[in-house]
């Protein structure tokens, strides 16, 4: 049991410090990038939603998304 606990404890502090690096990315992204993934992946806004909202097109929102998600897996080494 207690080896279990230690590498439970060990994967959280991994997975913590992942989350917060990738969140210091995210927060080194333009504006514009930025706001998109907040309400896409924060405030689980649709990209009809988070187009209509920034006045913007509904294929500019999900190609943002696409790049900035692709730029991430590869700073992260994610899905490959």
């Amino acid at each position: 049991m207690v080896i279990s606990e230690e590498y439970s404890f060990d994967k959280r502090i991994d997975n913590k410090e992942k989350l917060n690096d990738v969140i210091k990315e995210i927060k080194s992204m333009n504006d514009v990038d930025k706001e998109i993934f907040l309400r896409k992946f924060y405030l689980d806004q649709s990209s009809k939603i988070i187009s209509e909202k920034m006045g913007l097109k509904d294929k500019f929102i999900n190609l943002r998304i696409f790049r900035g998600r692709k730029k991430l897996q590869k700073k992260f080494n994610i899905g490959e």
